[in-house]
């Protein structure tokens, strides 16, 4: 009897993958940590222990570490995980700044991807080539990996989405309401009504492009009840912000930093997020937790090469609170 009880409980403790992401999930990354690591010392050869300990390293902010993981990934013989290993190592280096580094990994993954013939995962890689393009402002450069995409899958939703967003960036009215009028065509087309997301989305920030934040409230809000996402977010503070309810915007910023798996793949936004409560916070006096902002979001792109969105201003604003005797810094 005490054998069989014995037997239970090893097995009891016998660490396993759904174990570690619930830890993950709950924000305990440490503790995640210990199980996959764990895990691997018994299993040498789990490539989707080796993922989701990167994933978790990704979020206790060990950056190096989670590339080194990712990178264990592409000595498997499946070219499966070889594709993992490439676009999860791709975005850690977005989390760093290392944008060159981020987009050869991203024309690698692209490039293996055809090479297998995975259409889905080609333009999958291609369109967030474009996110990340958009996002550093290279608009020219991101419309042509949108259209690339379009070549791969005229019908890829991301694409349309995120051309939309594109738009958005520029000001330009007209191409927004073109994009949202072509995704509200594929959704008709696949009744997935669920992807009507997208179009609220976007009908949101045409809104706020025409200077109407009230309505671009009830769209967001749908948007965001109907997939519950960062991208949402980001949005739904811009217009909290617009509606001048501080507050409000102030709570969503911290909710997209509070975010565990969810976020792993939106770096960009991560990082942005905390320069954008930085400046919310100054605005609003509260100096000394604004800095701390400032300080979290140049340590992600503080010193990397090229200039990036939003850091020369936080360096520069760092600076000036620096310089106030009131403030105390802790690097």
């Amino acid at each position: 009897m005490l054998y069989w009880i014995a037997c239970f409980i090893a097995l009891a403790t016998v660490p396993d993958l759904e174990s570690g992401r619930q830890l993950r999930q709950e924000g305990r990354f440490e503790e995640a940590i210990e199980v996959f690591e764990e895990l691997l010392s018994t299993q040498p050869d789990n490539f989707e222990a080796y993922r989701e300990l990167g994933h978790s390293l990704v979020l206790a902010g060990r950056y190096r570490e989670a590339i080194e993981t990712y990178d264990k990934l592409a000595t498997s013989e499946d070219p499966n995980w070889q594709l993992e290993s490439i676009k999860w190592g791709g975005l850690t280096h977005l989390y760093l700044g290392e944008m060159e580094n981020a987009l050869a990994k991203n024309e690698g993954e692209t490039a293996l991807a055809r090479k297998m013939g995975n259409v889905t995962a080609a333009a999958r890689a291609t369109w967030y080539r474009g996110h990340i393009l958009t996002e550093l402002g290279q608009f020219g450069e991101a419309n042509s990996a949108f259209l690339e995409t379009f070549e791969i899958d005229p019908d890829e939703l991301n694409a349309f989405h995120l051309a939309g967003l594109m738009a958005a960036r520029q000001g330009d009215t007209g191409s927004l309401r073109y994009q949202i009028e072509d995704i509200q065509q594929i959704v008709r087309r696949s009744s997935d009504e669920s992807q009507m997301r997208r179009v609220y989305h976007l009908q949101a920030e045409l809104a706020l492009l025409q200077s109407q934040p009230k309505k671009a409230l009830p769209p967001i809000e749908k948007a965001q009840s109907l997939f519950p996402h960062p991208l949402y977010r980001e949005t739904l503070a811009r217009v909290h912000l617009a509606l001048e309810d501080t507050r409000a915007a102030e709570a969503v910023y911290r909710d997209i930093i509070s975010a565990t798996d969810e976020r792993l793949d939106i770096p960009l936004y991560y990082v942005k997020t905390l320069n954008a409560l930085a400046l919310l916070l100054d605005a609003q006096g509260q100096e000394e937790e604004a800095a701390s902002f400032y300080e979290k979001f140049l340590a992600y792109w503080g010193e990397a090469p090229g200039p990036l969105p939003g850091a020369a201003e936080a360096k520069a604003r760092l600076a000036e609170l620096r310089a106030g005797a009131r403030i105390s810094f802790h690097p």
